[in-house]
């Protein structure tokens, strides 16, 4: 951006004109920790769940019917605790799906959130398996994703981060693919399909509902 004419830099480095930015930070930090609370007394009290049908080409009758629950954008740590989470996790068990699929910003901006998560997720299960993709906040709160795959792996949750797994029911079986966060990752769906056989119905993780044109155009 240009700087207007007749304004040095010295005046526009001026303490007196950083005063709106600060007023500005300020100003989201009160609309961090409002919505922070608003959250939290929307966790109080009972959990909505929504029950959506979703078509899928190639579904064969073993599959159909198959229960998916999805969650995504549970924040742990800033605006979800420990007991929130457990809670909500077991509200979706009792639910019976057959597999669990987390959509990403599971945590939101600290390593010590993605202990807060794992502290939970021992709740959390289904019988086809627990699967997640990383979310924006991921990258923030851990940038190699190191500490929070860990967290997730080692309570049995299955991180597809470009890669996809076959999930099976009776004699007849689903693509489960998973692609990186559009915005601080490097998204990759050719990998995630690598091994997909061509009569097999597809479910596809991302987290950024942007990449939707880009699965579309793919076919999934």
């Amino acid at each position: 951006m240009s700087r207007p004419a007749g304004q040095s830099a010295d005046r526009l480095l001026h303490p007196s004109n950083r005063f709106p930015r600060r007023l500005a930070r300020f100003n989201a930090w009160l609309y961090g920790v409002a919505v922070g609370r608003w959250l939290r007394r929307r966790l109080d009290r009972a959990v909505e769940l929504r029950s959506v049908e979703v078509p899928l080409m190639r579904l064969g009758p073993a599959l159909d019917g198959l229960q998916i629950a999805f969650l995504s954008d549970l924040h742990a740590g800033h605006f979800t605790t420990e007991l929130d989470l457990v809670r909500l996790f077991e509200r979706v068990v009792r639910c019976e799906p057959d597999l669990i699929c987390l959509g990403g910003d599971l945590v939101d901006a600290r390593p010590e959130d993605c202990r807060i998560l794992a502290k939970a997720l021992p709740t959390l299960h289904a019988p086809l398996g627990v699967f997640a993709v990383p979310g924006n906040h991921e990258y923030y709160a851990d940038p190699k994703l190191r500490l929070w795959q860990h967290c997730l792996e080692q309570h049995g949750v299955t991180v597809l981060l470009n890669r996809g797994v076959r999930i099976r029911r009776g004699d007849e079986t689903l693509w489960l693919a998973g692609v990186d966060d559009l915005s601080e990752g490097e998204p990759d769906l050719a990998e995630a399909l690598d091994g997909v056989r061509l009569d097999e119905p597809i479910v596809l993780l991302c987290h950024h509902p942007d990449f939707f044109l880009e699965a579309a155009y793919a076919g999934v």
